[in-house]
């Protein structure tokens, strides 16, 4: 009441600092800091202590925004105020991001999770996959579909897992259209789940794309090649068949990484290996630095080369 009474001005000068070191006080006590105290103090600061212009975006509409972003993009916007750290953490987002992530294709029920072990489950998941999920598998090699042509190049083929070794740490995979002899085990580094098409992203001569390569019977793969040449919406792209390039619409292309993406890259693998040549001290030191782990849509450092004729 007596907040309420005050006006704006009279708040933030006689109230903040008091407000403020209350609140730290409170977050050192684990066992009184809870979610409900938690999302208390957001309203209280967001009604009477507000001084960021980035609560005004409504809810809604901030989980609309979230749920078109990368979800690796989303540590800077946890740190730009209260709401949106709320926001981008909460329940509804990850249980969205869960459902379409996992349900929309597969097997199974969404969980009956707190918000902090929804976000773990959905990490978890993401790493493992279950029995029944559609994924995509790497092969790399020369194959053929219904028609004479004869792609060749590293290609991400729709498969299913039907079976998985735990203590290994392989997933017995299928491939939908094709025969049973085509089972095989992999290791998780040969998995991802599938990709979504880009078809409204702009694509640039040089960038890397993935073409989709399918049969009449056989759902297909994607194949990754690199823009040659551009023609109105028809793309050359080079080494995907062993005749020579190849010109296809935009719509059977989604961009993996543009020609600047890729040249970061590849400058940063070449001073990773000459650290690696140095000294030990500085080689340990970058191999920790660029340590971290790909993304799930990134292209593994390991695979099985193999034909399909």
């Amino acid at each position: 009441m007596l907040l309420r009474n005050l006006d704006k001005s009279d708040r933030m000068k006689f109230c903040k600092h008091d407000y403020d070191n209350a609140v730290r006080s409170l977050r050192r006590i684990k066992t009184v800091w809870c979610e409900d105290l938690f999302r208390e103090t957001v309203n209280v600061t967001q009604h009477f202590f507000d001084e960021s212009p980035f609560s005004r975006i409504p809810r809604d509409v901030l989980l609309e925004i979230f749920q078109w972003m990368p979800i690796n993009k989303f540590l800077p916007i946890i740190s730009v105020c209260w709401e949106w750290c709320e926001t981008s953490t909460s329940y509804e987002l990850w249980g969205l991001f869960y459902r379409r992530k996992f349900l929309m294709n597969n097997p199974g029920a969404m969980p009956s999770l707190a918000r902090e072990d929804f976000i773990t489950s959905f990490q978890m998941r993401l790493k493992d996959p279950q029995i029944g999920d559609k994924v995509e598998v790497a092969w790399k090699g020369k194959f053929r579909l219904e028609t004479q042509d004869v792609y060749q190049g590293l290609a991400w083929w729709v498969a299913e897992v039907v079976d998985k070794h735990h203590s290994q740490g392989r997933y017995k995979i299928r491939y939908p259209g094709w025969d049973s002899r085509w089972d095989e085990w992999v290791p998780r580094s040969r998995l991802r789940w599938a990709v979504a098409t880009n078809t409204l992203v702009t694509i640039h001569v040089n960038d890397i794309v993935e073409l989709w390569c399918c049969g009449a019977n056989v759902p297909g793969a994607w194949l990754e090649s690199k823009v040659k040449k551009i023609r109105g919406d028809r793309y050359c792209l080079g080494k995907v068949l062993s005749s020579g390039s190849l010109w296809v619409e935009r719509d059977r292309l989604r961009l993996v990484r543009s020609a600047a993406e890729q040249q970061s890259r590849e400058e940063e693998q070449n001073d990773l290996s000459r650290a690696r040549r140095g000294p030990s001290f500085f080689a340990t030191l970058m191999s920790l630095t660029h340590g971290g782990t790909e993304n799930d849509n990134a292209t593994p450092s390991q695979r099985t080369s193999c034909t399909v004729m």
